[in-house]
Protein backbone atom coordinates (compact mmCIF):
# COMPACT_ATOMS: atom_id res chain seq x y z
CA UNK A 1 0.00 0.00 0.00
CA UNK A 2 1.17 3.18 -0.51
CA UNK A 3 0.25 4.99 2.63
CA UNK A 4 1.18 8.74 1.14
CA UNK A 5 -1.37 8.48 -2.36
CA UNK A 6 -3.69 6.53 0.05
CA UNK A 7 -4.39 9.54 2.51
CA UNK A 8 -4.21 11.96 0.17
CA UNK A 9 -6.88 10.56 -2.32
CA UNK A 10 -8.89 9.52 0.86
CA UNK A 11 -8.99 13.03 2.30
CA UNK A 12 -10.10 14.37 -1.17
CA UNK A 13 -13.03 11.44 -1.21
CA UNK A 14 -14.02 12.94 2.24
CA UNK A 15 -14.32 16.31 0.91
CA UNK A 16 -17.78 15.28 -0.27
CA UNK A 17 -19.35 14.24 2.62
CA UNK A 18 -20.94 17.74 3.31
CA UNK A 19 -22.45 17.44 -0.35
CA UNK A 20 -23.82 14.30 0.39
CA UNK A 21 -25.02 14.90 3.87
CA UNK A 22 -27.01 18.00 1.99
CA UNK A 23 -28.64 15.62 -0.54
CA UNK A 24 -26.57 18.24 -2.90
CA UNK A 25 -26.91 16.52 -6.92
CA UNK A 26 -23.15 16.25 -8.33
CA UNK A 27 -22.41 17.33 -11.49
CA UNK A 28 -21.44 14.74 -14.19
CA UNK A 29 -18.06 16.21 -13.91
CA UNK A 30 -18.13 15.92 -10.26
CA UNK A 31 -19.17 12.32 -10.31
CA UNK A 32 -16.45 11.54 -12.62
CA UNK A 33 -13.67 13.16 -10.62
CA UNK A 34 -14.72 11.40 -7.42
CA UNK A 35 -14.57 7.96 -9.61
CA UNK A 36 -11.15 9.11 -10.62
CA UNK A 37 -10.53 9.68 -6.87
CA UNK A 38 -12.02 6.19 -5.41
CA UNK A 39 -9.84 4.49 -8.49
CA UNK A 40 -6.73 6.02 -7.23
CA UNK A 41 -7.22 5.40 -3.64
CA UNK A 42 -7.81 1.75 -4.92
CA UNK A 43 -4.80 2.11 -6.93
CA UNK A 44 -2.77 3.45 -3.61
CA UNK A 45 -3.95 0.35 -1.15
CA UNK A 46 -2.83 -1.91 -4.24
CA UNK A 47 0.19 -0.33 -5.00
CA UNK A 48 -0.17 -0.32 -9.07
CA UNK A 49 0.84 3.02 -10.09
CA UNK A 50 3.67 2.07 -12.14
CA UNK A 51 1.63 -0.48 -14.06
CA UNK A 52 1.58 0.32 -17.86
CA UNK A 53 -1.36 3.06 -18.07
CA UNK A 54 -1.99 2.67 -21.91
CA UNK A 55 -5.14 0.67 -20.79
CA UNK A 56 -6.41 3.60 -18.50
CA UNK A 57 -6.35 6.29 -20.95
CA UNK A 58 -8.22 4.39 -23.45
CA UNK A 59 -11.23 4.64 -20.84
CA UNK A 60 -11.09 7.99 -19.77
CA UNK A 61 -13.64 10.10 -20.69
CA UNK A 62 -12.50 13.38 -23.11
CA UNK A 63 -13.22 15.73 -20.08
CA UNK A 64 -11.59 18.71 -18.62
CA UNK A 65 -11.13 17.38 -14.77
CA UNK A 66 -11.55 20.15 -12.12
CA UNK A 67 -8.14 21.51 -10.11
CA UNK A 68 -8.64 20.71 -5.81
CA UNK A 69 -8.85 24.46 -6.31
CA UNK A 70 -11.84 24.27 -8.82
CA UNK A 71 -13.56 21.69 -6.39
CA UNK A 72 -12.97 23.42 -3.13
CA UNK A 73 -14.89 27.14 -5.46
CA UNK A 74 -17.82 24.59 -6.40
CA UNK A 75 -18.01 23.84 -2.62
CA UNK A 76 -18.69 27.21 -1.77
CA UNK A 77 -22.60 28.44 -2.17
CA UNK A 78 -23.12 30.73 -5.17
CA UNK A 79 -25.71 33.14 -4.73
CA UNK A 80 -26.73 33.91 -7.60
CA UNK A 81 -28.07 37.69 -7.85
CA UNK A 82 -31.23 38.09 -10.26
CA UNK A 83 -30.91 41.11 -12.07
CA UNK A 84 -33.78 42.75 -13.32
CA UNK A 85 -33.12 45.39 -15.94
CA UNK A 86 -33.97 48.51 -15.45
CA UNK A 87 -37.20 49.89 -17.25
CA UNK A 88 -35.37 51.96 -19.95
CA UNK A 89 -37.27 55.23 -20.74
CA UNK A 90 -38.37 55.33 -24.35
CA UNK A 91 -38.23 58.96 -25.88
CA UNK A 92 -40.84 59.17 -28.54
CA UNK A 93 -42.03 61.94 -30.29
CA UNK A 94 -45.02 63.23 -28.88
CA UNK A 95 -47.44 63.20 -31.92
CA UNK A 96 -51.10 65.11 -31.24
CA UNK A 97 -53.23 62.49 -32.56
CA UNK A 98 -56.14 63.63 -34.17
CA UNK A 99 -59.38 61.17 -35.02
CA UNK A 100 -60.91 62.59 -38.05
CA UNK A 101 -64.19 61.77 -38.72
CA UNK A 102 -65.44 60.98 -41.70
CA UNK A 103 -68.67 63.05 -41.71
CA UNK A 104 -71.41 62.94 -44.59
CA UNK A 105 -72.08 65.72 -47.05
CA UNK A 106 -75.12 67.03 -46.21
CA UNK A 107 -77.54 67.43 -48.78
CA UNK A 108 -79.11 70.64 -49.75
CA UNK A 109 -82.94 69.85 -49.65
CA UNK A 110 -85.59 71.68 -51.39
CA UNK A 111 -87.61 73.96 -49.71
CA UNK A 112 -90.63 71.79 -50.21
CA UNK A 113 -89.06 69.15 -48.86
CA UNK A 114 -87.84 71.60 -45.85
CA UNK A 115 -91.80 72.80 -45.76
CA UNK A 116 -92.94 69.43 -44.09
CA UNK A 117 -90.89 70.58 -41.38
CA UNK A 118 -93.04 74.14 -40.71
CA UNK A 119 -95.52 74.21 -38.39
CA UNK A 120 -99.22 73.93 -39.66
CA UNK A 121 -101.86 76.21 -37.87
CA UNK A 122 -104.74 74.82 -40.42
CA UNK A 123 -107.99 74.91 -38.28
CA UNK A 124 -109.45 71.97 -40.57
CA UNK A 125 -110.59 68.66 -38.27
CA UNK A 126 -107.96 66.42 -40.15
CA UNK A 127 -105.18 68.58 -38.82
CA UNK A 128 -106.74 68.95 -34.83
CA UNK A 129 -106.70 65.08 -35.66
CA UNK A 130 -102.89 64.47 -36.33
CA UNK A 131 -102.18 66.73 -33.29
CA UNK A 132 -103.21 63.95 -31.14
CA UNK A 133 -100.20 62.55 -29.37
CA UNK A 134 -98.46 59.08 -29.89
CA UNK A 135 -97.26 57.45 -26.58
CA UNK A 136 -95.93 54.97 -28.54
CA UNK A 137 -94.80 54.55 -32.34
CA UNK A 138 -94.30 50.98 -32.88
CA UNK A 139 -98.26 50.55 -32.56
CA UNK A 140 -99.02 53.93 -34.72
CA UNK A 141 -99.11 52.12 -38.01
CA UNK A 142 -101.43 49.51 -39.04
CA UNK A 143 -100.37 46.52 -41.44
CA UNK A 144 -101.29 47.97 -44.71
CA UNK A 145 -99.78 51.61 -43.58
CA UNK A 146 -96.45 49.53 -42.58
CA UNK A 147 -96.15 47.72 -45.27
CA UNK A 148 -96.74 50.66 -47.47
CA UNK A 149 -94.16 53.00 -45.18
CA UNK A 150 -91.52 50.16 -45.86
CA UNK A 151 -91.89 49.88 -49.34
CA UNK A 152 -92.59 53.24 -50.52
CA UNK A 153 -90.41 55.15 -48.18
CA UNK A 154 -87.52 52.48 -46.69
CA UNK A 155 -86.83 51.40 -49.80
CA UNK A 156 -88.33 47.96 -48.98
CA UNK A 157 -85.92 47.39 -45.93
CA UNK A 158 -88.10 45.94 -42.76
CA UNK A 159 -85.04 46.21 -40.48
CA UNK A 160 -83.85 50.02 -41.21
CA UNK A 161 -87.75 51.14 -40.69
CA UNK A 162 -87.82 49.17 -37.30
CA UNK A 163 -84.47 50.57 -36.05
CA UNK A 164 -85.98 54.19 -37.34
CA UNK A 165 -89.10 53.85 -34.87
CA UNK A 166 -87.09 52.74 -32.01
CA UNK A 167 -84.74 55.79 -32.29
CA UNK A 168 -87.76 57.79 -32.91
CA UNK A 169 -89.42 56.53 -29.63
CA UNK A 170 -85.87 57.03 -27.66
CA UNK A 171 -85.69 60.75 -28.48
CA UNK A 172 -86.34 63.66 -26.45
CA UNK A 173 -87.44 65.98 -28.86
CA UNK A 174 -88.53 66.47 -32.34
CA UNK A 175 -85.60 68.45 -32.87
CA UNK A 176 -83.43 65.46 -31.90
CA UNK A 177 -85.60 63.71 -34.47
CA UNK A 178 -85.56 66.11 -37.44
CA UNK A 179 -81.63 66.03 -36.91
CA UNK A 180 -81.50 62.27 -37.30
CA UNK A 181 -83.66 62.44 -40.46
CA UNK A 182 -81.99 65.22 -41.83
CA UNK A 183 -78.26 63.93 -41.68
CA UNK A 184 -79.61 60.35 -41.90
CA UNK A 185 -82.77 58.84 -42.93
CA UNK A 186 -83.39 60.90 -45.76
CA UNK A 187 -79.75 61.17 -47.39
CA UNK A 188 -79.73 57.28 -46.98
CA UNK A 189 -83.05 56.92 -49.01
CA UNK A 190 -82.91 60.04 -50.96
CA UNK A 191 -86.27 61.10 -49.61
CA UNK A 192 -85.97 64.88 -51.33
CA UNK A 193 -87.58 63.70 -54.45
CA UNK A 194 -91.08 65.73 -55.83
CA UNK A 195 -92.95 62.23 -55.91
CA UNK A 196 -92.07 61.48 -52.58
CA UNK A 197 -92.77 65.00 -50.60
CA UNK A 198 -96.51 63.38 -49.93
CA UNK A 199 -95.66 60.10 -48.44
CA UNK A 200 -92.64 61.56 -46.49
CA UNK A 201 -94.82 64.10 -45.16
CA UNK A 202 -97.90 61.96 -43.76
CA UNK A 203 -94.83 60.01 -42.27
CA UNK A 204 -93.12 62.79 -40.30
CA UNK A 205 -96.10 64.64 -39.19
CA UNK A 206 -96.49 61.16 -37.47
CA UNK A 207 -93.53 61.07 -35.93
CA UNK A 208 -93.96 64.79 -35.04
CA UNK A 209 -97.30 63.88 -33.11
CA UNK A 210 -94.66 61.40 -30.49
CA UNK A 211 -93.65 64.41 -28.90
CA UNK A 212 -96.78 66.56 -28.37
Amino acid sequence: MNKTKFKKYLKKIKSFEDWIDNDEQLSAIENDLLLDYVKKLYEAIIDIDNEPKTHKAKKKHKQEIMSDTDIEEKKEEVKVEKIIPEPQEVNMEKKDIKEVEEEKPIMEFSNEFLSIFAENNSNELSEKLSKRPIKDLKKAFGINEKIFTIKEIFNGDKNAFEDAIEKFNNFNNFEEAKKYILEELAQTFNWDKPNNIKKIGQFIKTIQRRYL
